[in-house]
């Protein structure tokens, strides 16, 4: 498993009007998950899919599909 510091998370167009989609509880957990991610480096149930593409998994089906890239500043970007 990956520990960083601190990572940021940018989010895509289609992400944005995904998630406002999502229902107001929906909407927390996802939230809290990526808040997790953010801060402690922590992204709990998740499979590399290859080709520089995961998935974040939960329980309840849902899944959000990522990428890990390094952006300019050396900082990692999800």
């Amino acid at each position: 498993m990956m520990h960083y510091l601190s990572m940021r998370l940018k989010r895509t167009p289609e992400y944005i009007e995904w998630y406002e989609s999502q229902r107001p509880k929906e909407k927390a957990q996802i939230a809290k998950r990526l808040t997790n991610i953010e801060e402690h480096g922590h992204f709990g149930t998740f499979k590399d899919l290859g080709d520089f593409l995961s998935e974040l998994k939960w329980v309840n089906g849902r899944r959000i599909y990522y990428s890990i890239m390094e952006d300019d500043s050396g900082d990692l970007t999800l």
